[in-house]
């Protein structure tokens, strides 16, 4: 194997055949000892010693003059995409081979101390100072040419390990920067704007076999692209580099393959698109390989949608390393542990606008544009909105995929986190071609109180799965005026997401369309109107694959059931606010770098029962006061914010709200009517989690249903011996939900002593004046069950006061910490029976 790059240096000079065997041996020797992993001095070993120098060891600390510690290799498809810049750049691949055969003359050389001077002396090619400036060595039949025509010898080689982890530790990279010239600047320009797309290509592709299907005879497919300049670079490396020979694939090399056909077809409609779409369906009748490049907004004809899409790899750790090594490295040739160390995660990276790459890779280094990488996305991650704040796409490196945290990036999602990364993994899995649509879930619900992040959630989910973000709101539909404007809004947003798609529709305050169950009134005809037309939009016979819908909503209670319903957004994930015992980190991710010492457990049980929202307040008032004083937060300003926009709970009321919740557990697991799921202090209020078991809605389930809402009060009652304003008083207190509860029950069961149905959704005090003898029955009702409530809680007092003293201490119980409870005070109830 002869490496020869392109030079005008007279022929190789060698030593004389005994010497060439004495020092080829001794170097045979030298390499064995150095490097276990390299085999004996063939061709192999070259070839492998060259690779390895060319990528680069792979940990900072195997990367001594004496070590190369090379890697495990990278993927198939950078051998592809290296073939094709030294195919589409010949200066590149003269420089390039140049470079590497230097290196391993620096290393061979190095690797000879047990040489005599005198050996050197009377053969001065050796160190390349005779003829022609170069040194030539011969082995096993094997000849490798060393030209001196661009020496760029990585400096890693002149330095100890200390020496190499040292620099590394600030952020210079020994192996790329130029023994000589003392810059990691490469001898050639390439664009990143044009390599990111070759590599995100053969990254998809996979390998030369891959490259080769895509251009094979007889093949056509469409290739997504973000944009027209995507396009472009994609057009000309499609043309010339990617093909492995000039020959058909198991053809004799009589026939050559035929002539790669590219159309383009620009982002912007009008005639120049319509016209390259025109070509695109010409070119169906040719038989050679046809690409067709477009964007996701672009609308295919019917006969070219049949076509396969290919969809460029994300923007992952190799395609950046492979970038560095080409960009930012005067050697070819990276610290590739070290650097892959100070890259953002995979995902992260995928989610990264063209932008930020195109700044952090103005920084001189690998390492220091891969320390520049995670610190913008620190900072995108840190920017991040919150409700009220529409994060809106963002053209990513990736095309269109939006801006905005990762899921993993958020704390405090509870139990919402789970089924939330399992959407994301479908989605992206749908992307990735590797699952059918029929198995993602399409559509659903994030409800919960204000302030608890949906906003924010609903781009990370867009986010983390690498796709685009649509965000609308109903309310805004509403501002169009005219119903035509508003259903014309609410199209626009639909056509968007399936024209990007992949995509996330998030559309926030979806409860404001109303609801049309139980309406009478002069709204039910509009709230109608808009129901079916948004009913349409998600059903619609253009189908909406690709498009995952996700509403949001304070009120879920006051969606339209069939718009809920499976298949529609028929998943509801709740969103409330963090536990205490997960505040501390959600006062971590809003501090950021401030008050890294300061211990947040003290700071996030003062703060117990804040949303994210209001915690981002808190520390925002925090640093505001710092900034008044002209000098940094401490975490008596946090301290402060905390007290000052979050009361404490005296422990009296702590108590009684603990006794409430343990009065609903308990009522729920004697009556057998709902599972205790958890329970939960936050701040002034209590929550209780519980999954209703499934029933008849008979006499005794109703009843049940009742003793349930009522025992909360009744606990309070027979313990504390008073009610507060959670057991009665405002419409969502528990005894506005058993009057409702009671109410539905006599009008639309049947159970008065008239056999019809009456609707039961109106205020109840509309319904009391329309229905004569109402407020008597359903006042006896709820007197006979909260006096079941109260003997089922005097009868089970043990099991209400244990649950309350373990809840005032630890905030939250969770459902295996509640059965265990309720079984040992079943176990150890006291005899009452007389």
């Amino acid at each position: 194997m002869t490496h020869q790059p392109r030079s005008t240096t007279p022929p190789v000079t060698r030593m004389p055949d005994a010497c060439r065997s004495k020092a080829c041996d001794r170097m045979r020797t030298a390499l064995a000892a150095k490097t276990a992993t390299i085999p004996p001095a063939t061709g192999t070993t070259s070839t492998a010693l060259l690779a390895g120098l060319r990528h680069g060891p792979a940990h900072p600390v195997d990367t001594g003059p004496h070590s190369i510690g090379m890697s495990d290799g990278p993927p198939a498809w950078v051998a592809v995409a290296e073939r094709a810049l030294n195919l589409r750049e010949p200066d590149r691949k003269a420089l390039r081979d140049a470079r590497l055969v230097s290196q391993f003359r620096a290393f061979a050389l190095s690797t000879q101390a047990e040489f005599s001077a005198g050996l050197i002396a009377d053969h001065p090619d050796m160190d390349g100072t005779g003829a022609g400036g170069a040194t030539g060595a011969e082995a096993d039949g094997m000849t490798i040419a060393f030209d001196g025509t661009s020496p760029a010898i990585p400096l890693a080689t002149t330095l100890t390990a200390p020496q190499i982890t040292a620099m590394i530790t600030t952020q210079d990279d020994p192996w790329a920067i130029d023994r000589d010239t003392g810059t990691c600047r490469p001898p050639y320009d390439l664009d990143l704007t044009e390599l990111l797309p070759l590599a995100r290509l053969c990254a998809a592709c996979g390998d030369q076999a891959g490259i080769d299907a895509l251009l094979s005879d007889g093949c056509a497919t469409v290739i997504i692209c973000a944009d027209d300049a995507e396009m472009t670079a994609l057009s000309d490396m499609l043309y010339t580099g990617l093909r492995a020979t000039p020959y058909a694939v198991g053809s004799p090399h009589a026939t050559p393959q035929r002539r790669v056909h590219v159309v383009s077809v620009p982002a912007e409609s009008g005639s120049v698109q319509t016209g390259m779409l025109d070509r695109a369906r010409d070119k169906l009748k040719v038989a050679g390989p046809l690409v067709i490049l477009a964007t996701r907004t672009t609308a295919l004809p019917p006969v070219l949608n049949h076509l396969p899409v290919l969809r460029l790899a994300a923007l992952e750790t190799e395609v950046i390393l492979f970038a560095l090594r080409e960009l930012q490295s005067a050697t070819g040739v990276i610290s590739t542990g070290a650097v892959r160390a100070a890259l953002p995660p995979a995902d992260a990276l995928a989610t990264l606008p063209r932008d930020v790459l195109t700044l952090a890779f103005r920084a001189r280094g690998p390492l220091r544009t891969a320390a520049c990488l995670a610190d913008l996305r620190a900072q995108q991650t840190a920017t991040g909105t919150d409700d009220g704040a529409k994060a809106g796409p963002d053209t990513g490196a990736g095309g269109n995929t939006a801006a905005g945290p990762l899921l993993d990036d958020l704390p405090g999602l509870g139990a919402a986190r789970d089924p939330l990364r399992q959407i994301v993994g479908d989605l992206r899995a749908y992307a990735g071609g590797t699952l059918p649509w029929a198995d993602v879930t399409g559509g659903l619900i994030l409800a919960g109180p204000p302030g608890t992040g949906k906003t924010t959630l609903a781009a990370a989910i867009a986010c983390s799965a690498g796709v685009p973000l649509v965000a609308t709101t109903c309310s805004d539909w509403h501002l169009k005026g005219r119903f035509s404007e508003m259903l014309a809004a609410m199209a626009a947003a639909f056509e968007e997401a399936r024209a990007r798609a992949p995509a996330v529709l998030f559309i926030d305050e979806i409860d404001t369309l109303g609801s049309r169950a139980g309406r009478s009134d002069h709204n039910a005809s509009y709230d109608r109107h808009v129901i079916n037309a948004i009913l349409a939009q998600i059903d619609g016979t253009r189908g909406r694959d690709g498009v995952l819908i996700i509403g949001a909503t304070n009120y879920p209670d006051m969606l339209d059931p069939a718009l809920v319903r499976p298949g529609r957004l028929g998943k509801t994930i709740r969103i409330l606010p963090p536990q205490e015992r997960e505040l501390a980190a959600v006062f971590r991710y809003h501090l950021g770098p401030d008050l890294p010492q300061i211990d947040l457990g003290p700071v996030a049980r003062a703060a117990a029962g804040a949303s994210m929202a209001e915690v981002m307040g808190m520390v925002q008032a925090a640093r505001a006061t710092a900034r008044k004083a002209d000098r940094v937060m401490t975490a008596a300003d946090l301290t402060t914010a905390v007290r000052e926009r979050h009361p404490p709970v005296s422990d009296a009321l702590r108590l009684r709200i603990a006794i409430h919740e343990a009065g609903h557990v308990v009522a729920a697991h004697v009556t057998g009517s709902a599972q205790p799921r958890s329970v939960t202090l936050t701040g002034t209020e209590g929550r209780t989690a519980l999954r209703a078991l499934p029933h008849a809605s008979d006499a005794r389930a109703v009843t049940a249903s009742l003793i349930r809402s009522l025992a909360g009060r009744a606990a309070e009652e027979e313990i504390l011996g008073t009610t507060s304003g959670g057991a009665g008083g405002g419409p969502g207190s528990d005894l506005a939900q058993a009057t409702h509860e009671a109410i539905t029950e006599v009008l639309s069961l049947g159970r008065d002593d008239r056999l019809i149905w009456y609707s039961a959704t109106d205020d109840p005090a509309v319904l009391f004046a329309r229905h004569k003898g109402l407020r008597d029955t359903v006042g006896r009702r709820l007197q006979a069950a909260y006096a079941r409530a109260r003997s089922l809680v005097g009868a089970n007092r043990t099991a209400v006061e244990a649950i309350a003293a373990h809840l005032v201490v630890d905030g939250h119980l969770d459902r295996e910490t509640l059965r265990d409870l309720l079984v040992f005070c079943e176990r150890h109830e006291p005899d009452t029976s007389g």
